[in-house]
């Protein structure tokens, strides 16, 4: 065996503690997990099938940003189990892109535009004009998981304000829609949400329809 001296000895104890911490911080990184990605989710444009024969509003149409309380008023995606339906859950690296009353209030202005309702149709802001009003309450925007199978629920109530002759009249009512995904990924409830939002729409408009009546 080869003797070594003191100072050797030393010498190589000296760079062993010196490089250890080097060695388990690249260790440490290299066995690292990988961190999860985090998803963002748009709501899907809505199409009317066709505009409306005549414009409902003569005047400027005003949507209002929705209220909501709560979990509804953050970004996460939220879930239920059907199993346990009094739970509100939420995906960690699953979110909007914006809070979910914005979003809506976004997807409903172009809807509106684009079936034609009337020749003005904004964003409400304090002191515009407005011939008709539109707010909304969000209590439902979830996504229910039942046995594999994959449901977007909106619950959403809506008040209608609109100018007439006899002055303003006003409507409130809660619009529900239920709508399944296609498919078992988040992509396709976002599609879903989409095809409730449309139903909503579709019977807000019948109810503005029928508001002279």
């Amino acid at each position: 065996m080869i003797a070594m001296d003191v100072k050797t000895i030393r010498l190589l104890v000296t760079l062993f503690i010196c490089w250890l911490p080097v060695v388990l911080l690249v260790n440490g990184c290299v066995n690292q997990p990988t961190v999860p990605q985090d998803y963002f989710y748009r709501l899907p444009a809505i199409h009317p099938g066709s505009p409306l024969d005549s414009k409902l509003i003569d005047g400027a149409v005003l949507v209002d940003q929705f209220d909501a309380d709560g979990v509804y008023r953050e970004r996460p995606l939220l879930y239920v189990d059907a199993e346990r339906p009094l739970e509100v859950l939420q995906y960690h690296y699953r979110h909007w892109i914006q809070i979910p009353t914005q979003l809506i209030q976004d997807n409903l202005v172009d809807y509106l535009r684009e079936v034609n309702i009337s020749n003005s149709v904004e964003r409400y802001s304090s002191g515009r004009r407005q011939d008709l009003l539109i707010k909304g309450r969000l209590h439902k925007f979830e996504r229910l998981v039942n046995e594999g199978r994959y449901m977007a629920v909106v619950e959403i109530e809506m008040e209608l304000r609109k100018k007439s002759q006899q002055g303003t009249i006003k409507h409130t009512k809660m619009y529900t829609s239920q709508m399944g995904a296609q498919g078992p990924t988040v992509h396709d409830s976002i599609t879903a949400f989409g095809e409730a939002l449309r139903q909503i729409y579709e019977n807000m408009l019948e109810d503005l329809k029928g508001m002279d009546k």
